[in-house]
């Protein structure tokens, strides 16, 4: 018995364990079954997995957004250095993308640097990571130097790379390109040759190693450091003595190079060398366009070349008379005297006209030659005429001659010659009394560009009374070009043309407009235009436009109400009872064809008045659309944008904005991005969208430009102190990133000036590109810097 329940008690205890042991077990797998989700969840992994997918569209996208993590993906490394394999080159070029966005290891991207394919994309990751440039621009040498063709020699690609160094970068990549000039190798040699005038402006450092390649016994190799000496000016004056040997080279290229480089450090006389002379005068097209180069490097110092330039002014090759201007202008004042000796007797009118060009140039500075400018507004050529009158203006001598010329030149049936005429009377601003008179007296002219062009002079005079605004707004309802053109003048005197807007309000719906049909989109935008510039006094009318049956007229309604901003919030109820408008009529913008949907045009408006659209704040979030495949997907963004203009006001929106990022929509990232910016700059989300944005711009393919970088510097400059997180990579982008297209440093150095102490440095990168002669990049710096002073005190 004693043994019967024993072993019960034994059987109990083994029964009473094995629930025990079964909760351990489930416990164990629970928790293996947590880790393994949690794994496969993870977003990282979830890349790495769609890296495999058959797909290449899907594995450039998963590599992107590992890119897009930054170091947060560093797991994903092993996968990344297995894509560099991937049959697509798109793909292996991505993952170079990637590597260096994900770490800065660039130890590990050094061997792609023998890849014929992955070369640029590996040069450029190594700079980012902070790899040595000397390891660079060797790999890039020995890798051209080995390709056998004479064509490889042109580094058209790597010259992109190379000019994208920077000063820090090219300094230390300097003694390679130099100790490559010494190679025994002649493809090394001639390839470091063709590489040196690529690097910024040398230091006065490499002085020694210039003089003795001026001894070397190739011409190439004494080419470039004659042009390298040239750069280096008065700081290359050691050199003189190695220069005077270089004067009587067998080679005439370098000799001409020479002779510019004495010329720099001063030779004792003003006169040209004959050696530039001979390459003035030589028939061969780039020996001519190096020694005006030259020139153009010299400044006043070659002022004694002016006549001769001049003369290449009537070039048989563009380049070259583009280059002769480009050099007269260094010259300066100097070459006044040989320009206005060209316009009086030179019998090419191209040669007067690129004179008068140049003189334009110079400003009040070349007010000496306004006799001989007056001279030429009778010259046969109206090209002449024209470039005679807008040089008056430049140089400060507004008088009736130049101006009646510039209006009676408008009516020219040369297209090119009319808009510039225009133009320039546009630019002529304050004008004398009696110059006045005449205009008004040209307001009565029976030619429609006259009468405008008198108008327009007038109004940038000051003058906006009630003839100036009869003329114009005459103009606008008559059927002919000058229409637009008088419709914008009238916008530019704002508040004054308050008198006109009954006049305008009737334009808008007018036969003029309402027909003009698919091609009439610019009379119909400046008319829109012009009503949002007269202001508030117009807005009852244009409320009554919001019920016109014709769609175009509400739309265009919508459209000027939104461009005059806060002043119209009167217009809120009615503008958002028109969110249910979906009257449309097609339109052209610019040469692109479009549509204007009065729906849409009223939400921008909604987002243009700002904070007193609150009200429509819940109906907007009621329109977003969140799933993907609406047809009508574009009204997300305008919405998304609309909140952004209303700002905190917009606050309760905010989760119905976020759920919107789950569509993944590439074209609703930058208008959610902004939108936060605006509405909630303290969310977390905010500052992890813009460091997306950039990150997104970082990996631009090379060479390339993306306008997505403008308004996400504005959104920088908004967030403020808050966006300091992105300080680094945005010093990085303007300093030392190499291929990225200068606007989108541009952009990057005006959200860096948002931080005050990193202010100088950007401010600085954007006087530097002001400066430059790439008119694009210049007028976008420039833009910048003024927005930058009304913003901050220097």
């Amino acid at each position: 018995m004693s043994s019967f329940i024993s072993k019960k008690q034994q059987l109990g205890r083994g029964a009473g364990h094995r629930p025990q042991f079964s909760l351990r077990m489930l416990f164990l797998a629970i928790t293996a079954l947590g880790l393994w989700l949690g794994h496969y969840v993870d977003p990282v992994h979830r890349l790495e997995r769609r890296l495999h997918d058959d797909s290449e569209h899907v594995r450039l996208v998963a590599i992107d957004d590992l890119a897009s993590m930054g170091p947060e993906a560093r797991s994903a490394h092993p996968s990344l250095a297995a894509a560099l394999h991937d049959p697509s080159g798109r793909v292996r070029s991505a993952a170079v993308w990637a590597l260096s966005r994900t770490g800065e290891d660039w130890h590990m991207l050094a061997p792609l640097l023998n890849d014929d394919e992955l070369r640029l994309p590996a040069a450029e990751a190594i700079l980012w990571c902070g790899g040595d440039p000397a390891v660079v621009m060797r790999a890039i040498i020995d890798i051209k130097a080995s390709e056998a063709s004479d064509a490889a020699y042109s580094l058209r690609e790597e010259a992109e790379l190379i000019t994208a160094f920077g000063p820090t970068a090219s300094a230390a990549a300097m003694p390679v390109v130099l100790e490559s000039l010494a190679a025994e190798n002649t493809a090394v040699q001639k390839t470091a040759a063709g590489i040196l005038p690529l690097l910024p402006r040398p230091a006065a450092g490499v002085l020694p190693a210039l003089r003795r390649f001026l001894r070397h016994e190739r011409p190439d190799i004494r080419l470039a450091a004659a042009e390298q000496l040239l750069r280096l000016g008065q700081e290359a004056r050691p050199a003189a003595a190695d220069l005077d040997e270089r004067l009587f080279d067998t080679d005439p290229l370098v000799e001409q190079a020479a002779a510019a480089a004495r010329c720099a450090i001063g030779n004792g006389g003003g006169e040209l060398p004959e050696a530039l002379r001979a390459g003035l005068a030589s028939g061969d097209p780039d020996r001519r366009r190096r020694v005006v180069r030259y020139l153009e490097a010299l400044g006043p110092l070659a002022s004694s070349a002016s006549e001769l330039l001049v003369e290449l002014l009537g070039d048989d090759y563009k380049d070259l008379r583009d280059a002769a201007e480009d050099a007269l202008a260094a010259i300066g004042i100097p070459s006044v005297e040989n320009l206005c000796a060209a316009i009086e007797h030179s019998r090419n009118p191209g040669v007067r006209r690129r004179a008068a060009n140049v003189l334009a140039k110079f400003g009040p500075r070349a007010r000496g030659a306004a006799p001989i400018l007056a001279g030429a507004l009778a010259d046969p050529s109206e090209h002449v005429r024209l470039a005679a009158a807008a040089a008056l203006a430049a140089v400060g001598e507004r008088t009736a001659p130049a101006v009646l010329e510039l209006a009676a030149l408008i009516k020219s049936e040369n297209e090119t010659v009319s808009r510039s005429a225009a133009s320039a009377v546009e630019k002529i601003g304050n004008i004398d009394g009696p110059t006045r008179e005449q205009l008004r007296e040209m307001m009565r002219s029976s030619a429609a560009p006259v009468r405008l062009a008198a108008a327009t002079a007038l109004v940038h005079c000051g003058e906006r009374n009630g003839d100036v605004l009869q003329v114009l707004i005459s103009l606008a309802e008559e059927e002919n070009r000058s229409a637009v053109d008088a419709l914008k003048v009238i916008g530019q005197m704002g508040q004054s043309a308050a008198p006109a807007g009954d006049r305008l309000i009737q334009l808008l719906g007018s036969e003029a407009v309402v027909g003009a049909g698919f091609g009439g989109c610019p009379i119909c935008l400046a008319v829109s235009d012009s009503l949002a510039e007269v202001g508030p006094s117009v807005v009852p009318r244009l409320l009554e436009s919001l019920q016109n049956p014709n769609p175009q007229v509400r739309g265009l309604a919508a459209r000027a109400l939104g461009q005059m901003g806060p002043p119209a919030r009167t217009a809120v109820p009615l503008l958002v009872q028109s969110l249910g408008d979906d009257g449309e009529c097609d339109m052209v913008f610019g040469c692109i064809g479009g549509s204007l949907v009065v729906r849409d045009e009223a939400i921008d408006a909604l987002g243009r008045i700002g904070p007193d659209a609150r009200a429509a704040t819940h109906r907007l979030a009621s329109m977003l659309v969140l799933a993907g495949d609406d047809p009508f997907m574009n009204s997300n963004a305008h919405i998304v944008q609309a909140f952004g203009g209303i700002g905190p006001n917009a606050r309760s929106a905010l989760p119905t904005i976020l759920e919107l990022t789950s569509l993944k929509q590439p074209e609703l990232e930058l208008p959610i991005t902004e939108a936060l910016v605006r509405i909630a700059p303290d969310h977390p989300m905010t500052l992890y969208k813009l460091q997306k944005a950039w990150r997104t711009i970082e990996q631009q393919p090379v060479g390339s430009y993306s306008m997505d970088s403008a308004p996400i510097a504005e959104a920088i400059w908004r967030l403020g102190p808050r966006a300091a997180p992105l300080v680094r990579d945005l010093h990085r982008m303007v300093f030392t990133a190499p291929l990225l297209a200068v606007l989108t440093r541009c952009h990057a150095a005006y959200a860096l000036a948002a931080f005050e102490p990193q202010r100088p440095a950007a401010v600085a990168y954007l006087r530097e590109i002001a400066a430059g002669r790439e008119y694009v990049s210049s007028s976008i710096a420039s833009e910048l810097l003024k927005e930058l002073e009304g913003r901050c005190s220097w």
